[in-house]
């Protein structure tokens, strides 16, 4: 359904710059700039370009504050300040709201000295889309790929009301690493609003007739502008032959002349694309029997077709073809058979396998199309019952299904699948280095938590080589799992070399900064109380965590309630409350206005900043809703709970509601002994809370004993920890000193 407000607030990019105004403003030839003058806090380094709408400069940023190049776009001509004025007003505000990493970023704007509009954008070092699909020869499927890339910032920005009307290559381009970036999605404020122009954007042969015709702007625009490019794209290099149908359908929708007629969004069109891609049924096409079956069957073709190229990956993998020159024969024969063997065992692997989810035919389910946890069900229970005379089989069978129920959280199912698989080693079972790191970690963590798992881990390190680019990445994952463990142990400086020297693995090998790895050198960082490198971090993850995972990702959604947080921890509460609802805006557009785990996690960092700002009342009335539907999600086994309650008796205890917040507290101690809940550091700070709860109500025998618990907890902390000045003493109880 298209946006109610998008026709209602016209914002359109270039229509503003089309309109009549505008054009009496280019009437006037002023003078080009030089390198070296000034535009706001940029200098002039060169041109890179003219249009009809003005010409755009290389800038670099010349105020001293940091390095920064941009594209700065200058328009031409006098306009009555008052209108400019509100022109630049409109345009950075709907500009500003274009944050996607796809979509070329505003950066700022103004009016140069002469009056001309201006705008900063971020450069963008790429390839037209059209000119880069054909200079490498991309097939079709690549294409339509990069295609895809193009319908998720369009569909994105419409999301946040602005359409583009004119998308079109020479505003597409591709950088480095394959990312598509939109260009030009501004100058967009409707000055036909006051011009009483309408507007007539649109590049000719990609114009849609209501652009033509000069009607209002709408999503429409953009569907017909990329079926355009979608037609431009596998015109030279059509999908396999077929795909031509579904294609030809896909083009018919996008390209009707009616605008009711087309995909009613930008999300619509690309999940036609995606199903063509998939060899599944594209709703374009009307969705007949006889052609969703063939399709269907082309789908289970194309597994068996895969299921055949692992089978030769494994063989590949598992198999030692030994051709060295000048091999004794015997030494030849046995490696002859043993790949032989490897390859049998590939394919006896990959067989079992392909039965197994050869079993989600409807047919063999009463027509009910069954769940993966249903298919899997039913693979688990044959592999405990078979192939125990064929152990190698068998344990790269149980290695396989232990992973698949680990990613889908069946954790318990995982751990005892791996658990059979290590028990076959020794017994005809072969496993990789990587392999046998893996099933390592695949096991549940014991009571003594961190003692065993630090071990654990260190085992696995010891079996991976740091050089090896084969392991790196486990490597890496478990260094990662280790640096998260120390602090359960107190052992804050081990956790934060362990990151760094995360980091510098990360570069030697040549891979992106992970954005897991700055969020929790941050976190970190603030329990310290070094508020203003935790925020620094932060930043850093959340710029690293939407350049690779994209605006709209559950990633995002944490990286956007961690920022609030540290936001919050150096006192930039402004700027926190607007990372916090942001963090609550992504969840519900991810998962739902329900009480999902990620929306309660999200709503939880809103009311930190609360806390943190001393609107303790805001803190405790959201925490209570967030415990309320915690209990009804996940009764009993909820970790964000246990911090919730936690944080809810610290907003009343700010309150002066003693009574409330030790009962708060209590909750947290009674919710923090089962499940994920219990595996969270805590160094005595919640004994302590306590302790002060009963001192301030006059209970001063209990609240020392609660001290001296908390000093228990608090000793394995290292000498640095901020946790040892807190435990210093209790106002209105007095310790008796040795010997009173």
């Amino acid at each position: 359904m298209t946006p109610t407000g998008l026709k209602r607030l016209r914002l359109e990019p270039g229509e503003a710059l089309r309109s009549q105004l505008a054009q009496q403003l280019f009437d006037n030839d002023e003078d080009v700039l030089q390198a070296g003058e000034r535009v706001g806090a940029f200098r002039i380094v060169g041109e890179i370009g003219r249009g009809g709408l003005g010409i755009v400069y290389r800038a670099e940023r010349d105020d001293g504050s940091y390095s920064q190049q941009v594209a700065l776009k200058v328009m031409a001509g006098d306009a009555d300040p008052a209108l400019a004025e509100r022109l630049l007003d409109r345009e950075r505000r709907l500009l500003a709201r274009l944050q996607h990493p796809g979509i070329a970023r505003l950066i700022d704007g103004g009016r140069t000295d002469g009056g001309r509009l201006w705008f900063a954008m971020e450069v963008v070092e790429g390839e037209r889309l059209d000119h880069y699909c054909e200079r490498r020869g991309l097939p079709g499927l690549e294409r339509l790929r990069l295609f895809l890339q193009v319908c998720d910032a369009v569909d994105y920005a419409h999301a946040q009301l602005v359409v583009h009307r004119d998308l079109k290559p020479a505003n597409i381009l591709v950088d480095a690493r394959g990312q598509v970036r939109l260009l030009d999605f501004g100058i967009a404020a409707a000055l036909d609003d006051v011009a009483g122009q309408a507007p007539q954007a649109g590049t000719p042969g990609f114009a849609s007739p209501e652009q033509n015709r000069g009607d209002a702007a709408g999503v429409g625009d953009d569907i017909f502008q990329l079926g355009r490019l979608l037609d431009l794209l596998t015109a030279a290099a059509a999908p396999p032959r077929n795909r031509h149908r579904d294609l030809a359908a896909i083009l018919r929708r996008a390209l009707d002349a009616t605008p009711a007629s087309r995909y009613r969004t930008a999300g619509a069109l690309a999940a036609d694309v995606q199903a063509l891609l998939e060899l599944r049924p594209v709703a374009a096409t009307g969705g007949a029997r006889r052609y969703r079956a063939g399709r269907f069957l082309h789908r289970h073709r194309l597994a068996l077709m895969g299921a055949l190229a692992v089978a030769a990956a494994l063989a590949a993998l598992t198999g030692t073809y030994v051709r060295q020159v000048g091999l004794a024969n015997a030494e030849a024969e046995a490696a002859r058979r043993r790949a032989e063997d490897d390859a049998a065992a590939a394919r006896a692997v990959t067989e079992f396998m392909v039965s197994v989810f050869a079993q989600a035919d409807p047919a063999l389910h009463k027509g009910e199309k069954p769940s993966i946890d249903t298919v899997l069900e039913a693979g688990t229970a044959r592999i405990e019952n078979e192939l125990h005379d064929k152990p190698r089989i068998r344990a790269a069978i149980l290695f396989a299904l232990s992973g698949i129920h680990l990613r889908l959280r069946h954790d318990q199912q995982g751990y005892r699948l791996a658990e059979a698989a290590r028990a076959l080693i020794g017994h005809g079972a072969e496993f990789t280095r990587a392999e046998l790191a893996e099933l390592l970690l695949r096991q549940p963590m014991p009571d003594d938590l961190a003692q065993a798992a630090i071990a654990r881990y260190q085992s696995v390190i010891d079996l991976l080589d740091p050089d090896d680019p084969k392991t790196i990445r486990t490597l890496l994952y478990v260094k990662l799992r280790m640096a998260s463990t120390y602090p359960f142990m107190g052992d804050y400086p081990r956790a934060l070399a362990l990151l760094d020297e995360h980091r510098y693995l990360n570069r030697t090998h040549g891979l992106p900064e992970e954005a897991s790895v700055l969020q929790l050198q941050s976190l970190l960082l603030g329990q310290l109380e070094r508020y203003d490198e935790a925020l620094a971090m932060a930043e850093q993850a959340w710029t690293a965590t939407v350049e690779q995972r994209g605006a709209l990702h559950p990633y995002t959604v944490l990286g956007s309630g961690d920022l609030a947080m540290a936001r919050a921890d150096a006192g930039r509460f402004a700027q926190a409350h607007a990372a916090a609802d942001h963090a609550i805006d992504l969840a519900v557009r991810l998962y739902g206005k329900d009480d999902g785990s990620h929306l309660l996690w999200s709503r939880m960092r809103k009311a930190y900043v609360w806390l943190r700002e001393g609107r303790s009342e805001h803190a405790a009335s959201l925490l209570r809703e967030v415990l309320a539907a915690s209990d009804r999600y996940a009764p009993g086994d909820d970790a964000s709970s246990v911090t919730a309650a936690d944080w809810l008796g610290e907003a009343l205890f700010a309150q002066g509601d003693l009574a409330g917040a030790e009962a708060a507290w209590r909750d947290a101690e009674a919710r923090a002994v089962a499940g994920r809940s219990a595996q969270r550091p805590d160094l005595g700070q919640r004994a302590l809370w306590l302790a002060q709860a009963s001192a301030g109500q006059g209970r001063c025998a209990e609240a020392l004993d609660r001290l001296r618990a908390a000093r228990e907890h608090a000793a394995a902390a290292f000498d640095g920890h901020p946790i040892h000045a807190r435990l210093r003493g209790l106002p209105g109880c007095r310790e008796r000193a040795a010997g009173d």
